[in-house]
């Protein structure tokens, strides 16, 4: 007996089944989310592979058809990939691969602690941030931050030091976001008391000595602070050891007597070579002592005025504050000429810019300054410039071009960008090799201009004087104030 599947016509053997498929490729969001493809075939065909988070609906059926994809939420902090495939039954030799991915959620910053200082931990909350800590970056003002803990919904982070005010991020693998507010850092100034503190004169170490309001200061090579003893009309110094001795004036304590004193020091400056030199403000000069202990009247200091020249032909008008350049010029800050003055090893005295008691930037003569008191050369060779009564930070070029460097000329304590901060009434100024600027204000405040440009607030964990009128940097990037109502030297750490 003969089958009839026997008499089957050969050609019927030859026929390709096929099945094709619209979409190769599925991309869906975080969020629970469905999608379909048009499945084209001529006999029955299957779809395999598919992962518990994705349903698909039908998966097998005969001839052509519509085919549902159904995403549940991704709550894990990867996107989602399944290689689905296609084929028919039985199985033939062309399978077509659909791919389905589903993204990663989205990272949101809902609230964030507001502001606090290095070293603390503040919180973060939102959505899609890992639970595994490692898979957390968090930037706080460009600066990586450490993630002290860790939730789907909340992060517990370590502010960096020094990071400064602005955006936090938060990256998860693939997604990121930034917070819509600025995190504002609050500097902590740690101050140490290093000497003085009693008003008197007296040598000693440390808080044995006494000054009587110390006003400007600076380092030696060595790390010896010179100190402006303004009321008591003498130069000090003062070694690493805090060690403080006297050095020799040029007047006469006495009539008849040593002289040990000079006319209301404001400011004092060290050349390479170890001469010192004295911002005068009552004999409107500036005088030069030597490493020996010479001192000499270095230039003008006979008449006061506005008087370029040679010496004591020059003729200045309360200098307040001198730096020295690369080349050992002095740099003058001549407060009620409103004017910056240079002098040469030589004493040959110029004016390099400002003219009338007003506010204008420009250079040379059509600058124009109000009263000026700090000044400061930076790492670039430029001179900053406190602009007591403008309110503001100037910078002057060698050649002297003047700007507006920082501060929006009104009253107040506000912090900032360098055109929205307030900066009133600055006095003292100084800025280390990393750009950073340091500046006191008539708040008696100290203040932080970042290289980026942002003005900050230094909060000091004791309470200060209110005029702080000498700044320094020493070898090791510490910085040195006067404290000048409370007689007192102190050193600052930033935290």
């Amino acid at each position: 007996m003969l089958f009839s599947g026997c008499n089957k016509n050969p050609q019927e053997a030859s026929i390709i089944q096929s099945v094709s498929i619209d979409k190769t490729s599925i991309n869906f969001n975080a969020s629970a989310t469905v999608d379909s493809a048009n499945i084209t075939s001529s006999t029955i065909w299957n779809l395999s592979g598919s992962p518990s988070w994705l349903t698909i609906n039908p998966l097998s059926d005969t001839g052509n058809a519509k085919v549902y994809f159904s995403a549940l939420a991704n709550t894990t902090t990867n996107s989602r990939i399944a290689l689905i495939i296609l084929n028919t039954v039985p199985a033939g030799n062309n399978p077509v691969t659909v791919t389905v991915i589903q993204e990663q959620p989205d990272v949101i910053i809902n609230f964030f602690t507001q502001h606090a200082p290095g070293d603390s931990t503040i919180t973060i909350n939102g959505s899609g941030f890992s639970s595994i800590i490692s898979e957390n970056v968090v930037k706080i003002n460009g600066v990586l931050a450490i993630v002290a803990s860790a939730t789907t919904t909340a992060l517990a982070v370590i502010v960096p030091k020094k990071a400064g005010s602005g955006f936090i991020e938060v990256r998860v693998n693939t997604k990121a976001a930034t917070s819509l507010l600025e995190f504002t850092y609050d500097w902590v100034g740690i101050v140490t008391i290093v000497a003085g503190g009693i008003p008197g004169y007296a040598d000693g170490i440390g808080t044995a000595a006494q000054f009587r309001y110390p006003a400007g200061i600076d380092f030696d090579a060595s790390d010896n602070l010179y100190i402006a003893d303004y009321a008591n009309s003498k130069v000090r110094k003062m070694t690493p050891s805090l060690v403080v001795t006297t050095l020799p004036g040029r007047i006469p304590a006495i009539p008849g007597g040593p002289n040990t004193d000079f006319d209301l020091p404001e400011d004092v400056a060290i050349d390479a070579s170890g001469n010192i030199f004295v911002a005068e403000l009552n004999s409107d000069a500036i005088s030069k002592i030597t490493p020996a202990g010479v001192v000499t009247l270095f230039a003008g200091g006979l008449i006061g005025g506005y008087m370029d020249g040679t010496g004591t032909n020059a003729r200045f008008y309360q200098p307040s504050g001198i730096d020295i350049d690369g080349s050992g010029n002095l740099i003058v800050a001549d407060s009620k000429n409103h004017r910056i003055r240079k002098i040469t090893q030589a004493a040959v005295v110029t004016t390099i810019a400002g003219s009338l008691q007003a506010y204008a930037d420009g250079t040379g003569v059509n600058a124009q300054f109000n009263t000026i008191f700090g000044i400061n050369i930076d790492q670039s060779g430029n001179y900053l410039v406190t602009d007591y009564f403008n309110n503001r930070i100037r910078k002057v070029t060698p050649p002297g071009a003047v700007t507006s460097y920082a501060g929006n000329g009104w009253h107040g304590a506000a912090d900032g960008t360098l055109t929205t901060a307030n900066i009133y009434h600055p006095f003292a100024i100084v800025s280390d090799n990393s750009g950073n600027i340091y500046l006191s204000d008539g708040n008696g405040q100290l203040r932080w201009i970042s290289p980026s440009g942002k003005v900050s607030t230094i909060n000091p964990n004791i309470v200060l004087g209110g005029n702080i009128q000498g700044l320094a940097i020493d070898s090791n990037g510490v910085l040195f104030f006067t404290d000048l109502l409370k007689n007192r030297i102190c050193k600052l750490l930033i935290k």
